[in-house]
């Protein structure tokens, strides 16, 4: 009896210890994974993030203005992102945006890989708003900072936005950048359009500038909500389609201050309602 059980003894010790090296092995790929993919974005972070700091510091604009588009083509390299580009009839502005015109570029937020995406893909002096957290984080942080990004504040400081936030929109306007917003607010958990905020649009309409639109697709389950590990795998491919532009609204003449602010806000309304239907529509085609 006693031998009939040692095999059977045997064999469960001999399963335990298989699953314990699976368990093993399955950690060891995880890590190796993470830091494969994460290691030399980081690096890649620190040194442009840390030359653009310096640049901008040094008022070399020329580097400072561009390390966002070198740091965003470095990454995508890095992570193995290639997306496919596709044109919306009347999109022709976004076939050269090196020389593309002032205005506010717009796209919905499916992962943290879209700016990403887009920075890559846009060798200009671009603004974003980005949430006021990242501006702590070293080296991302501190470019974006010294190069004039803009933050925007939640919760107990929401109020920040009308002061810091509104005169950071009105000196890169002055320096003529072109400011990216993502008008939905927040990222996307499921991939699915949230609705419009106003900001784009009231910024797009009380300084008369062009909205560009870009529509992000894929990205969401490339990298999705709360993940680590970049899935290249997905049957969904990463595409970026440009849209229309969107020309200011016709301007009113109105005389007084108040006056001033309430078309800006009707136009701003009528713009933004405008963009959603746009959106829509490309989400439907996709």
């Amino acid at each position: 009896m006693s031998s009939l059980r040692r095999p059977q003894a045997w064999e469960r010790l001999s399963s335990r210890l298989w699953d314990a090296d699976s368990a093993m092995l399955k950690r060891l790929h995880a890590a190796w994974t993470y830091l494969s993919t994460w290691g030399p974005f980081a690096l890649i972070t620190i040194f442009y993030g840390g030359l653009g700091t310096i640049a901008s510091i040094l008022r070399v604009k020329s580097v400072s203005r561009r390390c966002l588009h070198w740091w965003a083509k470095r990454t995508c390299r890095s992570l193995g992102l290639t997306p496919l580009i596709t044109y919306a009839q009347g999109a022709d502005w976004a076939r050269d945006l090196a020389h593309l015109r002032q205005g506010v570029m717009i796209a919905n937020h499916a992962s943290h890989l879209d700016i990403i995406l887009i920075a890559a893909l846009a060798p200009l002096d671009i603004r974003i708003l980005a949430k006021s957290s990242l501006f702590k984080a070293p080296f991302l942080g501190w470019y974006i900072r010294a190069c004039g990004h803009i933050p925007v504040y939640r919760g107990a400081q929401r109020h920040l936005n009308k002061t810091i936030g509104q005169e950071a929109i009105k000196r890169a306007i002055a320096e003529g950048a072109t400011l990216f917003f993502f008008p939905e607010g927040t990222r996307s958990k499921d991939g699915v359009l949230r609705p419009f905020k106003s900001g784009a649009f009231m910024v797009a309409e009380r300084y008369q500038l062009i909205t560009y639109p870009i529509c992000v697709s894929g990205t969401s389950l490339l990298l999705r909500s709360g993940g680590r590990v970049i899935h290249k795998d997905s049957d969904t491919p990463c595409t970026i389609k440009f849209l229309p532009e969107l020309p200011p609204l016709i301007a009113a003449e109105p005389k007084e201050q108040q006056e001033i602010e309430s078309v800006v806000e009707e136009r701003a309304q009528q713009s933004k309602e405008r963009a959603e239907r746009l959106y829509q529509e490309a989400f439907t085609q996709a």
